[in-house]
Parts: C-alpha cells; sequence; structure tokens
C-alpha cells in the first residue's frame, strides 16, 4: 500500500492530505486570514479540532505536518511516506503537465523567477523543505494548469505578435485547474449525466470562470499569473495595460515590484480592509460604503465572466459553483445569480440556503440549466492525476 503526502501552499493558507492506497487519511489545514492564523485536522477515525496559531507556527507549518503524520503512521499501522505530490501553479508551457520533480524541474522552476517570482519563491521553499523532512521521498508536481492544455488559440492568446507570443510564452495558462477538472468529472454524479456544456466558477482564495465542452476546457477567466481575473483577496484582478503604467510611473515600482503591488496592494482587501467574506458581510450588514462597493466589484467581474463563458460554450447546460467560499456562502451564489437570468439560470431559495458545505442543485426544478454546488476536492484530484500519469508512463516504457 502506497502512502503519499499532498501538499497545496497557496498565498494564505497551506493544505496537507495524507492518502494510503487511494483513501485520505489525515488532512490538515492552515489559514491566515486578516493576520489570525489557525489549524483545522481532520484524522482517520473522523476526530476533527481547530486551534489557533502564532504567526510562527503557520510560518514553520512542516514541524506540526511531520509530528501529525508520524503520528498517524504509527497508530494506523501504515507504511511510511513514498511519495510526496505538490500543487504547482506557474505559468509556462514547461509546467503545464504533471510531472516528476527533478533537478531539471528545479533548474526550470529557478528560471521562471524572474516572471512569476510571487508563485516561485514560496513553492521552491516548501520543496526544499519537504526534502529535509521526507528525503527519500519521490517528489512529484501536480499541474493546477494541466486541464487548460486544450485552449484554442482563440481562448490561449494575446493581441501581440506571434513572435512575442512564442518567445515570452504570453498564453492564459488559467488557474484553479485542479480543482476545475475535479467539478467537471464528479458533476454526473449530483445530476445523472455528463453535461455537454459546463461553466464551473470556483470561489476560494482565488477564482476562476471556466467553459468546459464535453469534459474538455475551451476557455478560462484567469490569465497569465495567479494575479490576474478577479479582485480577491489582496490581489487586484485584471487592471488595464495603461492603468498599470500609470501606477508603476506614480510609484516609481520596478516590474518586480508593481507584480508584488498588484498582487498585495489591492483586490477586497485594498477596498474594504478585509479579505475575509464573513467580516465583510458584516461590514456591509453596518452600511460600510467600502465594503458593499468592494462586493459589488467582485461580484459583477464574476458575473460577466459566466456570461462571457456563454459565448465559447454557444450556451450552457450546467453552472457549477465550487471552491470554499462559494460552497459555504449562500447569499454570494444568490447575488451572482441575480443578473444571470437573462441565460434562463434560476435558483432555488430553499435550496441554495440548505447547501451550505454540500454538494447539491440549487436550481429550480424546471430551469432550463442546472445550478449546482460542489465542494473541490483538490486534493484527492492531484492524487488521482499523478497515479493515473505513473500509469501511463509505465505503460509506455513496457510498450517500447
Amino acid at each position: 500500500m502506497a502512502t503519499t503526502l499532498i501538499v497545496n501552499v497557496q498565498k494564505t493558507a497551506k493544505e496537507y492530505a495524507l492518502f494510503n492506497d487511494g483513501s485520505c487519511v489525515l488532512s490538515m489545514h492552515f489559514s491566515r486570514v486578516d493576520g489570525d492564523c489557525s489549524l483545522s485536522t481532520q484524522s482517520i477515525n473522523g476526530a476533527s479540532s481547530c486551534q489557533m496559531l502564532s504567526q510562527s507556527e503557520y510560518e514553520n507549518t512542516l514541524t506540526s505536518v511531520a509530528a501529525q503524520i508520524s503520528s498517524t503512521i504509527q497508530n494506523s499501522q501504515l507504511p511510511a511516506v513514498t511519495q510526496v505530490i505538490i500543487k504547482v501553479a506557474v505559468p509556462g508551457d514547461f509546467f503545464q503537465e504533471h510531472q516528476q520533480i527533478t533537478s531539471r524541474y528545479l533548474a526550470e522552476l529557478n528560471k521562471s523567477t524572474d516572471r512569476s517570482l510571487l508563485q516561485v519563491a514560496p513553492l521552491l521553499r516548501e520543496i526544499k523543505a519537504i526534502k529535509k523532512v521526507f528525503p527519500e521521498a519521490e517528489m512529484h508536481a501536480a499541474s493546477d494548469t494541466a486541464f487548460y492544455a486544450t485552449l484554442p488559440a482563440v481562448a490561449r492568446e494575446y493581441g501581440v505578435s506571434a513572435e512575442l507570443t512564442r518567445d515570452l510564452e504570453l498564453y492564459r495558462y488559467g488557474l484553479n485547474g485542479l480543482s476545475t477538472s475535479s467539478a467537471a468529472a464528479r458533476v454526473h454524479c449530483v445530476i445523472g449525466r455528463d453535461p455537454e456544456k459546463s461553466i464551473i466558477c470556483h470561489i476560494g482564495e482565488t477564482i476562476s470562470v471556466s467553459a468546459v465542452s464535453n469534459g474538455q476546457a475551451v476557455d478560462t477567466s484567469a490569465g497569465f499569473s495567479p494575479a490576474s481575473g478577479f479582485p480577491m483577496g489582496s490581489q487586484a484582478g485584471d487592471v488595464d495595460a495603461t492603468a498599470v503604467l500609470k501606477i508603476m510611473r506614480h510609484k516609481n515600482l520596478r516590474p518586480s515590484e508593481a507584480e508584488a503591488y498588484l498582487d498585495n496592494s489591492g483586490g477586497v482587501h485594498a477596498i474594504a480592509g478585509t479579505s475575509n467574506l464573513n467580516v465583510l458581510l458584516k461590514k456591509i450588514s453596518q452600511n460600510d460604503s467600502n465594503a458593499v462597493h468592494a462586493l459589488e466589484l467582485l461580484i459583477h467581474t464574476i458575473q460577466k465572466a459566466i456570461a462571457a463563458s456563454t459565448v465559447s460554450l454557444e450556451g450552457v447546460d450546467v453552472l457549477i459553483f465550487t471552491g470554499t467560499t462559494a460552497v459555504r456562502n449562500p447569499e454570494l451564489r444568490a447575488a451572482i445569480i441575480k443578473k444571470l437570468k437573462h441565460l434562463h439560470i434560476h435558483i432555488n431559495e430553499e435550496r441554495n440556503n440548505t447547501a451550505i458545505g454540500n454538494d447539491g442543485v440549487i436550481s429550480e426544478r424546471n430551469s432550463p440549466v442546472k445550478v449546482v454546488v460542489l465542494k473541490s476536492d483538490e486534493m484527492r484530484e492531484m492524487n488521482g492525476v499523478i497515479n493515473q500519469n505513473k500509469m501511463a508512463e509505465l505503460r509506455k516504457s513496457c510498450a517500447s
């Protein structure tokens, strides 16, 4: 039986899951929101716990992860960790496939820091730390952009010359591909069929809206970097190129400094002073005009992306909400749907309000477009795609 550690390091969260023979036996979720750090743990016996952490404890998550894994392996009599799978969300053709992390892979990551430092630097630190804790384990990268390799040129490219596009790899690589592919594969279990035209809206720490035709991505809102797309958290989202240049001149920023500024000094947090949706909703109930504006801006951007996806699909059969924020907040889902009635998208208020943290259909029974809530399962998807990839490579080597 193989024992695998799955790792997902995000900007304000770190997730670790221990899988044995395809089953999750331990999950640990570290979160940092508005300066508050916490850890949620769920073990094989169903026991769960939640505790507050110091900033230092959050920064050194692998210390507690290693201790908890050691205890779980000993108590459950499991084999030692032989494989570590880490999520990689880095733009570039080289990173748009699932593969083993070798010396060449690390060299490519180091080379890419000049254009995606904000994503690569913490990833390299995590890989280095994992290697120290699990030196004998084989490491694999689960590409968060692999799902979008099927995008047609019109959805993948920008309006610049073919030479610049090719030489600088100026493509729309997408974001939340692992979550989106998981939702696309699992929606059959909820509606009883495989939809032809799906729009998958992932709302979590990052946001993306993807058009999926017969299980394959044909368009996505997320662009060249994870900061593109939506004004979520502290990320500014899509900003006109002229506006970016004006900000750079005004603040005298170099390109790397401008990237950091847009990633850390924008979005909902910059407008309302918080990136926590519950805090934001509380501020709105207190008639905070900045909070109202921040939420309206976010919702409007998502609504436009959903409507745009219908062009790529020439219609829509199913709208799927996934990601922690979308799954837990019926008010947000209702607000997004409010201006989509012209697309024949209608939700049932009672169904929507009861679907909190659960999978299910929330649209009206006679609605021509089904609206579905699906919990994101990136960790299981990562475990699956890497093992499928390894089996495919094994079959290929045997055939040759």
